[in-house]
C-alpha cells in the first residue's frame, strides 16, 4: 500500500510538472529525470516518450517553438530532447544578447 501510495504522488508529480519562474533549464530536466527514475523504481511502467512529453509540456513560453519542434518529431528521448533544449536556450540567449 506505501509503494502505491509513492507511486500515486510520483505520478502526481510528474503530470503537474512545471518549470519554475526562477529555475534553470538544467535543474528542471534534472527534476523530471528523477521523477521518471523514481517511477521506474517503484514498479511503474512509463515510457521515456511520455515523460519527454510531460517535460516538454512543463516548459515556459520561451520554449514553445522548439516544443513544437520536437513534439511532431518520431523519437523522444531524455538525451536527445535535453540536448536539443539546451542548445536552443543557448542560442536564444546568445540573440537577446546580442540585442
Amino acid at each position: 500500500a506505501n509503494s502505491d501510495a509513492r507511486k500515486s504522488q510520483l505520478l502526481a508529480e510528474l503530470s503537474g510538472v512545471r518549470m519554475g519562474s526562477a529555475e534553470v533549464l538544467p535543474v528542471y530536466i534534472a527534476r523530471v529525470r528523477n521523477l521518471y527514475t523514481d517511477l521506474l523504481q517503484v514498479g511503474h511502467p512509463i515510457t521515456e516518450r511520455e515523460v519527454c512529453f510531460q517535460l516538454l509540456n512543463g516548459l515556459s513560453k520561451k520554449f514553445s517553438m522548439i516544443v513544437a519542434i520536437l513534439t511532431s518529431c518520431g523519437i523522444l528521448t531524455l538525451e536527445n530532447v535535453s540536448s536539443q533544449l539546451l542548445a536552443f536556450e543557448k542560442r536564444v540567449d546568445a540573440e537577446n544578447a546580442r540585442e
